[in-house]
């Protein structure tokens, strides 16, 4: 039975992405921006790319002023590497880069990282047709998406406060305001593996009303002390 390992694995994922949209409840997920414009329907172009000095490389290519002779002693191959490191061949019509092909090297390269992950982000997109409408996801950019399935990358405490509750402490016994300045005083990231360690989330939902009753509670035990 053949079966193809992409949908297998990656439409499971999409839906998961459905659902963090569906229900408000944020996913600890870190993809790269261009991954995030993809799945809201957007193209991308060169300036997605993040792979900096491997535009420069290329372009170097184009702008080298060696002669004919010197690309040929090179020996340099007509293949791009992929994300996990394999040469990927851009053309059975060439083997090697030379001065007359290394315009057409150029654009083979360039089109093919732009391109290099359709397929996956087609079957990420189609799990995520089966819990929301994908189409209107062109509505949005890849980070509103981002934030939609994530959550804010900020942790603001007034949302956090908000939704708290307090068993065994009043909300203003000096114990209180001393978390909530410590929790003032917390760098974004510290408040991430706060959340992480104490709520088993590092994000928090989009809005008050994502939060579905899910309230964050402070609770003081008071340890009882027996008496001999």
């Amino acid at each position: 039975m053949e079966f193809n390992l992409i949908d297998t694995y990656l439409c499971p994922v999409g839906v998961l992405l459905g659902i963090a949209i569906r229900t408000g409840s944020p996913l600890s997920l870190n993809l790269a921006e261009p991954v995030w414009k993809q799945l809201a329907g957007m193209n991308l172009t060169i300036a997605d790319l993040s792979e900096v000095l491997y535009l420069q490389c290329l372009l170097l290519c184009v702008d080298n002023e060696a002669t004919a002779e010197e690309f040929e002693a090179m020996t340099l191959p007509f293949t791009v590497p992929n994300a996990s490191g394999q040469d990927i061949q851009l053309s059975s019509k060439y083997s090697h880069i030379t001065l007359e092909n290394r315009a057409e090297y150029v654009r083979l390269a360039i089109n093919y990282r732009l391109h290099e992950f359709d397929e996956q982000v087609s079957a990420v997109r189609e799990g995520m047709a089966r819990v929301v409408p994908v189409p209107l996801l062109s509505l949005f950019t890849g980070y509103e998406l981002e934030t939609m399935v994530c959550g804010s990358p900020d942790i603001p405490l007034h949302l956090l406060k908000s939704v708290a509750t307090y068993k065994g402490v009043e909300p203003t016994s000096p114990l209180i305001h001393w978390f909530w300045e410590v929790m003032e005083s917390f760098s974004n990231t510290e408040r991430s593996l706060f959340l992480r360690f104490v709520w088993g989330r590092t994000r928090l939902p989009r809005t008050i009303a994502d939060f579905r009753g899910r309230d964050f509670v402070v609770q003081v035990r008071t340890v009882r002390q027996s008496v001999n």
